[in-house]
Parts: C-alpha cells; sequence; structure tokens
C-alpha cells in the first residue's frame, strides 16, 4: 500500500513492440543521463518534448548549454528546441538528414510512441544504420 492520494501515471508506449524493433540487441536504449552528455541528439517526435516530456527537453537544453551538443528535430510543428537545433525538419522525412548524421561521432535517437508497427523498426533501423558506420 502507497498511502498517498498522489499517483500520476502515463502510459508512454509499448515497450514489448519496442524492443521487438530493437531485435533483442543489447545496449540500445538511452537513459536520462545520455540526453545531458551526448554529442549529438536526433529527435523525432511528434508531441512537443517540452509539453509532454520536460525532464527530457531539460537535459536536451542543458547538454546545449553547456557541451554545445549539436540538435537534430524532426516535428509536425515548431518546437522549443528549434531555436537551438542544429537541423529543423518539418513532417516525417527525416532520411534528408541521413548524410549530417552519420557525420556525428555520438547520437542518440529519441522518438515516441506515436510510431507503430512498421514504422517504428523503420525509425530503429534507420538509427541502426546510423550507428553502423
Amino acid at each position: 500500500m502507497l498511502r498517498t492520494s498522489h499517483i500520476d501515471h502515463h502510459r508512454t508506449g509499448d515497450l514489448p513492440a519496442l524492443l521487438h524493433a530493437l531485435g533483442g540487441a543489447s545496449g540500445q536504449l538511452a537513459t536520462v543521463a545520455d540526453l545531458y552528455g551526448a554529442q549529438s541528439l536526433f529527435s523525432f517526435l511528434c508531441a512537443d518534448l517540452a509539453l509532454e516530456h520536460p525532464l527530457l527537453s531539460y537535459q536536451i537544453r542543458a547538454n546545449y548549454r553547456h557541451h554545445r551538443a549539436r540538435v537534430y528535430v524532426v516535428t509536425p510543428k515548431p518546437v522549443r528546441e528549434d531555436h537551438y537545433a542544429a537541423a529543423i525538419v518539418r513532417g516525417g522525412d527525416y532520411e534528408s538528414l541521413r548524410e549530417q548524421l552519420k557525420g556525428e561521432p555520438e547520437l542518440v535517437v529519441l522518438f515516441d510512441d506515436f510510431r507503430e508497427g512498421r514504422r517504428r523498426s523503420q525509425t530503429v533501423e534507420f538509427g541502426a544504420s546510423l550507428a553502423s558506420r
């Protein structure tokens, strides 16, 4: 028993489907700390990160301010991260960033649960193809 009425839960995605998309590869999932320390971040989100996941947004902003991380943003609408992004793509055409992202020595790929099924697998494959350079 928790003995509190202050409980919030927001189910954010289908973890079994994500693990299936990763194909059982270990070491593929990033941590919140990775968002602060990575040299570059590829944020492919349908939601506004600052509104939906403020802690993640804060880590990315802090990384940019303290380490000058390069942030690549793919969203349907303008978001806070646009202000310091190295590149911005509206919509889902992240393929246009492939060459630019391949040049990054360390890249964390961040995407949300709006990508389902085959689209989720394609996003994971895209990130993996950048890592296997």
